[in-house]
């Protein structure tokens, strides 16, 4: 149940005592006249609205009618109607984003009284009961605060009501805060003296960062009042100290900066009042990164093949990167963030070897990474032996057969031939088909002949084997000398011979005779040696020439024989015969003869 010191009857009690001409003395100190304070009593109240870009605006409280008053700014108000103990006052902010309200009651002759107990400890003499701050309707503040208590309070009555927002208050409040009025005579005094407001003093510094860094750093300042401090930054709002006393400050992350270079930042200090500190400048740098490799990929390839590189990099800062190999320039990544890559042809490599390779990062400000080793390793590859081609496949003994041998290698290697693992020759050409022609020789014997070809590359690599066969196909002999014809006497001796050769030097040629023309060979078998016949007439003496392996060559020559009466002159024997090692089994042959026929 509210007192009835609060009740508008009791105010009736000291107007009447004016009019009975009780005599009033200025009592140096605060004297409060009534316990119920409508709106229309507190003109002369100072409001401030502080906002959320920085600035702030200050607006007196004037009488708006039968018991209501307010103060109307840019884009908000605050009105009162009724008795401030019940009536609630109404908070609106339509356009402006406002971190603080500081109502300043002391100007308009008012006072707030926080203390509801009637005769309790803290309770000042004639202030009845009080009411603290409460919020009814709307966004209330994160926190408010009394300050500035009168000369004459126990610790119930202050000059100054401040609420505050963290993040800003916009919309409409309706809260309630009891108040008290001061005599004409003995207005409302602080206990403090009033002295003229210094602005607080900002001190702020900022840091230096990499890029690709968050930054964050702390505004601080002093003030001479107990007055909470809000902080701006480049007149963006940060955030507001409540503490009253001491070094004030609010610490605040000034983001991500993906990019070197230098930001300005300008701090300014404001107290309830509205004052503001002078501005201190200070400067963000944010240095330069270089950038890290972080691959440098070069497969191994084989000789004869192109070669390709891949390199990649990371930069904290927003920067393009350049990649750089062995000194030049292989290409950019213009991405600023991320793994920045590119991929770069080497080129064509004809031989085997090992090629190292340095690589390194450039970001847009010049600055180089760390560099990076790799190397190109191009394997060796063996030749292929394309083509073993003899000059001929099928030949007859005694003939020779040459072949050529063929070979690719995809490295830039000069080849050596082999036939039958035998050096055949080497051909020093380094691209394209190499070649080379050799001998396979004369064979003097039938058969058939394998033969394996390989080429072996500078690098001792060998190719792959290929097989040829060469059929030699054995010939007859040939008689080259043959007894000439004859007539020679019944019964005399006469001489014979032959001569063979054959283009397998190797075969034992065997001469058989037929002299009784009966197509049978074995009446001699020699070179030469001597026969005789008994009868007069034309003989054909057959010979047979063989080598042993199938070849066989027949020749013939003929012999007359007469009685002794008709030997022509000895100008007329055709011949000469000569004895050979067979000779002496010639005569045993004609001993046969002449005993066979006698």
């Amino acid at each position: 149940m509210r007192s009835l010191f609060k009740n508008p009857s009791v105010r009736l009690v000291g107007a009447m005592c004016i009019l009975l001409g009780t005599t009033w003395a200025p009592s140096q100190a605060t004297t409060l006249t009534g316990f119920s304070t409508y709106g229309n009593m507190m003109s002369g109240m100072r409001v401030t609205a502080n906002f959320l870009n920085g600035s702030s605006e200050s607006v007196l409280w004037n009488s708006t009618g039968n018991g209501a008053g307010g103060v109307f700014g840019t884009g908000w108000s605050l009105t009162q109607s009724g008795n401030s103990y019940d009536s609630p006052w109404t908070f609106n902010s339509s356009s402006q984003v406002i971190t603080s309200l500081v109502i300043a009651a002391i100007p308009g002759n008012t006072v707030f009284d926080t203390y509801p107990y009637l005769f309790g400890p803290i309770q000042t003499n004639g202030s009845a009961e009080g009411l603290e701050f409460q919020s009814l309707v709307g966004q209330g503040p994160n926190i408010y605060n009394y300050s500035d208590p009168i000369d004459i309070s126990a610790g119930d009555l202050f000059g100054t009501l401040s609420l505050y927002w963290n993040a800003g208050f916009t919309g409409t409040l309706q809260f309630l805060a009891d108040t008290d009025s001061g005599s004409r005579n003995d207005p409302v005094a602080p206990r403090q003296p009033e002295v003229t407001n210094a602005p607080p003093t900002v001190y702020f510094s900022a840091p230096t960062i990499d890029e690709g860094q968050s930054a964050s750093t702390t505004v601080a300042a002093t003030d001479p009042s107990n007055d909470a401090i809000a902080f701006l930054l480049n007149n963006g709002y940060l955030g507001t100290d409540l503490s009253g006393t001491g070094i004030r400050s609010v610490a605040t992350n000034l983001g991500f900066f993906a990019d070197n270079g230098q930001y300005t930042y300008t701090a300014q200090a404001r107290d309830e009042d509205g004052n503001y500190s002078n501005p201190v400048i200070s400067t963000l740098t944010v240095l330069n990164v270089a950038p890290i490799v972080a691959s440098l990929n070069i497969p191994a390839i084989d000789e004869g093949q192109s070669a390709s590189a891949s390199m990649s990099a990371t930069d904290p800062g927003a920067d393009s990167i350049s990649f750089w190999l062995n000194g030049n320039n292989i290409g950019t990544d213009a991405s600023t963030s991320g793994t920045r890559a590119t991929t770069t042809n080497l080129g064509y490599f004809a031989d085997n070897g090992y090629i190292p390779y340095t690589g390194y990062a450039l970001d847009k400000d010049n600055s180089w990474s760390a560099p990076a080793y790799s190397g190109l390793t191009v394997l060796n590859v063996a030749p292929s032996l394309t083509r073993f081609r003899p000059s001929d496949r099928v030949i007859d003994e005694g003939q020779s057969v040459s072949a050529r041998l063929f070979a690719t290698d995809p490295g830039a290697d000069g080849q050596t031939f082999f036939v039958n693992g035998i050096n055949v020759g080497t051909n020093l050409r380094t691209s394209g088909t190499r070649w080379q022609k050799t001998n396979l020789g004369t064979f003097y014997d039938e058969g058939l002949f394998t033969f394996t070809g390989q080429a072996e590359d500078k690098d001792k690599d060998v190719s792959n084997t290929l097989t040829r066969k060469v059929r030699v196909l054995n010939v007859a002999p040939t008689v080259t000398d043959l007894t000439n014809n004859l007539i020679v006497n019944t019964n005399d001796l006469f001489d014979f011979s032959a001569a063979a050769t054959d283009p397998g030097i190797y075969d034992l040629l065997t001469y058989d005779w037929d002299f009784n023309g009966d197509g049978i060979f074995d009446d001699f078998t020699g070179t030469s040696g001597q026969w005789s016949y008994a009868d007069a007439g034309t003989y054909d003496v057959m010979l047979r020439v063989s080598d042993g392996d199938g070849g066989v060559a027949y020749r013939s020559f003929k012999v007359e024989t007469v009685t002794a009466q008709g030997v022509p002159e000895p100008s007329s024997v055709l011949g000469v015969l000569v004895f050979s090692a067979f000779g002496a089994g010639a005569a045993w042959k004609r001993k046969q003869q002449r005993k066979t026929k006698g």
